[in-house]
């Protein structure tokens, strides 16, 4: 038995193809609408905004020159240094690089520091360093004033200190061309005085400071001499270093204080040592002084060499009571020896010298001082 077709469902229920269509014809109706909209947007509404003209320039927000931007505070980060500022110091990793930095002698001084490294334990590779030292020493003796900035960052960068002490050295030959030298040397210094670790390093650096021989460096060696009393470690070597320089006479009274008044054997030797190398009359009457008052014969010993680098015939009879009555035999050997360095430096003392030496050789008991003071007593 067939159901019964209901019409009024039937025509309620859209056709197939109307259902895929509709949706499809809705979409292409939106898409124009949004192309319209999208043209009206862009395109000028009227001729006078076409003519429009265009914002001034200071009213655009344009960056500022680079030069004009302020510098960040030490403690913020600024921006990363471009990468070939570091070239020549990779090895040393010197950030910023001082004003007059040469890239040049900081990829030698690289290469050469590289062939200077050596295993302590092994002591062919010691003996293979020895000519990389001399051609190290040569390259930086040919240096001039101009390499100091690359030098002194080098030297508190450089991590070997075999490698420092060349630096130190170097610098110190550089003082007669340049003042600044000296203050390198001092900042080094006195950055590392303190440690106790480093007192071979220091003194290196002291010896630099004799090379020095400029008028800073007269100045900075007798300070570091006077400063710290008797606790001063490096007063002996700022002494020496002073009595190398060319103008160590004006400080004679730092000697002569030194030889009379330290503590330290070694000081009162050395400012013995620089008083000879003063070698002036008036400070004759110190000298015997200070013999008289040093316990020590080895610094009496250099006391007469000192008497004797000064040539006066005034001190003869002196030197002669000292090598008849001494009891150290070196004693009246030097005491006799400064009086043949009279003999020989003042032509007028010569007579008078050689007739003490020769009394001398008849009444010295020890032969090997006597055979000296023979062969001194001769025309």
């Amino acid at each position: 038995m067939k159901r019964p077709v209901n019409s009024a469902s039937t025509s309620r229920r859209p056709s197939r193809p109307f259902q895929v269509a509709a949706p499809l014809l809705l979409g292409l109706a939106l898409m124009a609408l949004f192309l319209v909209l999208l043209f009206r947007q862009r395109a000028p509404e009227s001729a006078s905004e076409v003519a429009a003209p265009a914002p001034a320039v200071e009213d655009l927000r344009l960056p500022a020159p680079l030069k004009e931007i302020p510098k960040v505070a030490p403690t913020e980060k600024g921006p990363m240094p471009p990468r070939q500022a570091a070239r020549g110091a990779r090895r040393w990793k010197i950030e910023p690089l001082p004003e007059g930095w040469s890239v040049e002698i900081a990829e030698q001084l690289a290469e050469l520091f590289r062939k200077i490294h050596f295993n302590p334990s092994d002591p062919d590779s010691f003996l293979e360093a020895g000519p990389a030292y001399e051609e190290l020493d040569k390259y930086l003796k040919n240096l001039g004033p101009e390499a100091l900035p690359t030098l002194a960052a080098i030297l508190n960068a450089e991590p070997f200190y075999v490698c420092r002490r060349h630096l130190l050295l170097a610098i110190g030959g550089l003082g007669p061309q340049t003042e600044d030298a000296t203050d390198v040397l001092v900042d080094f210094f006195n950055a590392r005085r303190g440690d106790l670790q480093a007192r071979s390093e220091m003194n290196y650096c002291i010896q630099a400071m004799g090379r020095l021989q400029n008028d800073t460096s007269l100045e900075t060696l007798s300070r570091m001499i006077a400063d710290g009393g008797n606790e001063n470690y490096y007063r002996d070597k700022s002494i020496i270093a002073l009595g190398d320089h060319p103008r160590r006479e004006e400080k004679k009274t730092v000697f002569t204080d030194m030889m009379r008044s330290s503590q330290d054997f070694n000081v009162r030797n050395h400012a013995a040592q620089a008083i000879g190398k003063v070698a002036t009359p008036d400070l004759l009457p110190d000298l015997m002084e200070g013999y008289e008052k040093e316990p020590h014969w080895v610094a009496r010993q250099t006391i007469l060499g000192s008497i004797g680098k000064i040539g006066d015939p005034s001190a003869l009879p002196f030197l002669e009571e000292v090598a008849r009555t001494a009891s150290e035999d070196g004693v009246r050997l030097s005491a006799a020896n400064a009086i043949n360095k009279i003999a020989a430096l003042h032509k007028n003392g010569s007579l008078e010298a050689k007739a003490i030496l020769k009394d001398l050789a008849q009444t010295e008991p020890k032969a090997q001082v006597r055979a000296h003071i023979l062969k001194w007593a001769e025309p």
